[in-house]
């Protein structure tokens, strides 16, 4: 994930963000802060939860106010505010806006609302606080822990959040401290005020400036012309990139999730169906999933690749009723792991289905083994359809990037991602949870108006 500064300030602010963040220029160690304005956090809570409320045991809705937005799994918190601290290169910033989950005939009604955000950025890390609302009852919570691995002019590189302790308790107890969240987006502006002008002034730093690295191309001191040294014959393919992280601009990946499970849902004992949602496309069994966004870091090979839609199966007369939705791949060099719904439900090995060819990837029916978690999404009555190890269909995908990759940028080793949420939403959860133990969860938290 990467979290996204929409544009930095003159001068003061160019290059404040890179990587291990450098100590501030003499222009930006003018004033100790630049106030953030005009942004927003896009944030999808917590996966399960959602997706819960709506399921067929809560019988419930989302509703959002005070200016939020709901796209799809994620939900928009408007007018950004904060600050910048130009000396520690902390950041504070919060937001408006709330989302209300609703269910069980009323049992369930609780408000999420405001986020804020807190980075340290000497152990970059940072906390993502909300204030929640149930039972009349309003406290602020520290939700979520953040981290991430560097940054550069653009933002945040590997975000990540996990639910603490006391958000934990504020779900209800139906999740566990440590369970993987989905990483906020943020956005904002920045306001430097330290009288460099705006950018029509002439200051000579806005948006359209020239390229920092071009010395004007013009003849050098012996008077030839090779001002730019910068030549296809010397330059490595990102010679010309300060930051080895390249973007994905396009793309797609092809999944049939798994052929026998598509089989019992259309089969005559489920009797159901499965079709592509949220942006996804589906023929001959064969589900397609665009690009959203993604990053790969040429220097360590990284990936983080998230992809739009999901797969809806549903049979049994509404009994099955579950969408696999949040596709995203990530992982180092050849290794990944392939989420589902917030969790890592399958391990990829790229192995010989790998090819580069300039800016794109390209990776054919490369084996998908399912993890424990992964598992648990295709379970009921408390009985797992399938185990840890089984082979789910092949996976093919298609990326191009922004920048040029070649294959030994895959050559990299790393640890795969932990497992993440247990979700089990399938057939028979109401089997799990039953009304009267929701409720009883649910009274937990329960407390005096006064509180």
């Amino acid at each position: 994930m990467r979290t996204t500064i929409r544009r930095l300030a003159p001068a003061a602010f160019a290059g404040v963000l890179a990587a291990g963040f450098a100590a501030p220029t003499a222009a930006s160690a003018q004033e100790n802060t630049i106030p953030l304005t005009e942004g927003q956090v896009t944030w999808g809570i917590h996966t399960g939860f959602t997706d819960y409320v709506e399921g067929p045991i809560a019988g419930g809705e989302i509703t959002v106010s005070q200016g939020a937005q709901r796209d799809g799994k994620n939900f928009t918190f408007p007018s950004l505010t904060g600050s910048y601290d130009l000396s520690d290169h902390h950041i504070e910033a919060s937001t408006e806006g709330a989302v209300r989950f609703t269910g069980h005939h009323g049992a369930l009604d609780l408000t999420i609302a405001s986020p804020s955000v807190v980075t340290d950025n000497s152990d970059k890390s940072g906390v993502l606080s909300v204030t929640i609302t149930q039972d009349s009852s309003t406290e602020t919570v520290a939700f979520a822990d953040l981290s991430y691995t560097g940054g550069s002019a653009s933002g945040f590189e590997g975000m990540t959040a996990s639910l603490t302790a006391e958000g934990a308790e504020a779900m209800g107890g139906f999740y566990n401290a440590g369970d993987e969240l989905p990483a906020p987006d943020i956005t904002f502006d920045t306001a430097q005020e330290d009288g460099g002008g705006d950018e029509d002034s002439g200051g000579g730093s806005d948006e359209e400036s020239e390229d920092p690295g071009d010395t004007g191309g013009g003849e050098n001191e012996d008077g030839d012309d090779s001002g730019d040294e910068r030549t296809d014959e010397t330059a490595s393919p990102n010679a010309n990139r300060a930051d080895p992280v390249l973007n994905a601009v396009s793309g797609s990946a092809s999944w049939g999730v798994k052929e026998s499970f598509r089989s019992y849902a259309t089969g005559p004992i489920a009797d159901g169906s499965y079709t592509a949602v949220d942006g996804a496309s589906e023929e001959g069994g064969v589900f397609s999933f665009p690009v959203a966004n993604g990053t790969f870091n040429t220097d360590t090979g990284a990936v983080d690749l998230a992809f739009t839609g999901g797969a809806h199966f549903t049979g049994h007369g509404g009994e099955l009723d579950v969408t696999l939705g949040d596709v995203r791949l990530q992982g180092t060099g050849k290794s990944l792991a392939l989420y589902l719904n917030g969790t890592a439900a399958a391990t990829v090995d790229l192995g010989q289905g790998l090819s580069v060819a300039d800016e794109r990837v390209s990776v054919s029916d490369v084996p998908v083994t399912l993890t424990e978690s992964g598992a648990k999404l295709f379970s009921g009555n408390g009985t797992s359809f399938y185990k840890a190890g089984d082979a789910l269909d092949p996976l093919s995908f298609t990326v191009d990037f922004d920048g040029t990759v070649t294959a030994a940028d895959f050559d990299k080793t790393g640890n795969l991602p932990t497992t993440g949420m247990d979700l089990t939403w399938i057939l028979g959860i109401a089997l799990a949870l039953t009304a009267a133990g929701v409720v009883a969860v649910v009274a937990t938290r329960r407390r005096p108006a006064n509180a």
